[in-house]
């Protein structure tokens, strides 16, 4: 038992990596044009904010994050500010060309602010890509299906609890692990939308864990309300619309 145990972790493990990998670049693919002053939101180690900043250009990289996490091989490109995301971010109003924010959004218990806050930071016309886990995800529904808590909610900040057929179950929560608000397709433009951006698109980014890899690349263009991950691009209309 103890051998299949741990060649099925092993195969998730293995199997999340190309995951974490997919999403990244369908994440990045969702930039676009140039832009000179980029903000990476709960940017970690630095390695998808660098990336895209690569991509548009920008010359002006800011990152936050509560702790400093930054791999060495960023130290030089990220200026890190240290900020809690459920409290105003100190940066300029209307400073920033372009935001990034990956598994951010759903640690946050005041996402009202944090969309008042990057509306406030873009400078007109700029735009915002945020991606985050969907609690309409099939495994999601599967879960809820069978009474079990979804995958991504949390019942506890110390222990992952609720659903016996997660890997972690029972096991502590990692510091900043902890999901707070939990999102469908729906409710990430409707935030988004209520807060006076322009939703210029919404995706869905793969299917776990009952498809094949390639399989879930083709549900998610047809089903994206369903997808695992869901992604939006927003834009700050300009001044004079």
């Amino acid at each position: 038992m103890n051998i299949l145990k741990t060649l099925f972790y092993n195969k998730f493990n293995s199997w999340h990596k190309g995951l974490t990998k997919y999403r990244h670049k369908v994440f990045l693919s969702l930039f676009e044009g140039h832009g000179d002053k980029l903000l990476g939101l709960g940017c970690g180690d630095g390695g998808l904010t660098c990336n895209v900043g690569m991509k548009v250009g920008a010359s002006d990289i800011k990152g936050i994050d509560l702790k400093d996490n930054i791999a060495q091989e960023y130290k030089n490109k990220i200026q890190l500010i240290n900020c809690d995301l459920n409290s105003s971010i100190p940066i300029s109003s209307g400073s920033i060309d372009i935001v990034s924010g990956d598994q951010i959004i759903e640690h946050l218990y005041n996402t009202d602010l944090f969309v008042n806050e990057i509306h406030r930071i873009l400078r007109p016309g700029g735009y915002a890509v945020i991606c985050t886990e969907n609690l309409a995800s099939l495994h999601n529904l599967f879960a809820l299906l069978l009474g079990k808590q979804a995958f991504s909610q949390f019942v506890s900040s110390k222990y992952k609890l609720g659903n016996s057929l997660t890997p972690h179950y029972k096991k502590p929560v990692k510091e900043g692990y902890f999901h707070v608000q939990i999102f469908t397709i729906e409710g990430l433009r409707d935030i988004f939308e209520f807060y006076n951006f322009e939703v210029e698109k919404l995706v869905g980014i793969i299917y776990f864990p009952f498809l094949p890899f390639w399989t879930g690349m083709i549900f998610e263009k047809i089903f994206p309300a369903h997808a695992q991950f869901i992604a939006v691009r927003v834009r700050k209309k300009a001044s004079h619309e």
